[in-house]
């Protein structure tokens, strides 16, 4: 992180297309996270939460609940790509590859897909990168989504 600056995420300036991150964060995945998250939100698919019903549908144990996983992976970008960034913008294709089960470790990487000047707010452009989730081999790629951001440039921080 260059001297006198607060975060490590870039300002619209410094993404290039084609760009790659490596996210420095990863976390590994507990049976209690994805069965906090799916009871938080009501999610009670057994998959996530009941080892027997898992093994009786054909899979070696507990799944994470794959929108639990989204979150995680999101929340593993934020540090490098949007954490003095403006408004979250959406996601977009949003592809769950393969299941992941409790004591995964997950790891992320994005790419800057796209960049333009915002059209309505001056000193402001809308980022969008392909963020891929991923856990060392054998595991491998397990999400895959497109998200955009309002990123300040560096000349105004956002302030115009």
């Amino acid at each position: 992180m260059p001297a006198g600056r607060m975060s490590a995420s870039r300002y619209f300036d410094e993404f290039e297309v084609g760009m790659v991150i490596e996210h420095e964060q990863s976390r590994t995945v507990y049976a209690a996270d994805t069965a906090g998250f799916s009871a938080l939100f009501h999610h009670h698919n057994p998959l996530y939460l009941d080892e027997s019903r898992a093994a009786e549908a054909g899979l070696d144990g507990l799944v994470v609940n794959p929108l639990y996983l989204f979150n995680l992976v999101l929340g593993l970008t934020v540090r490098e790509l949007t954490e003095s960034a403006g408004p979250f913008l959406g996601a977009e294709r949003i592809e769950f590859l393969r299941p992941v089960h409790p004591g995964v470790s997950i790891r992320a990487r994005s790419t800057v897909l796209a960049k333009r000047p915002s059209s309505s707010r001056p000193g402001w452009g809308v980022v969008t990168w392909e963020t891929v989730g991923w856990a060392p081999d054998p595991v491998g790629d397990v999400l895959r989504y497109d998200r955009s951001n309002l990123v300040p440039f560096a000349i105004t921080g956002g302030i115009v």
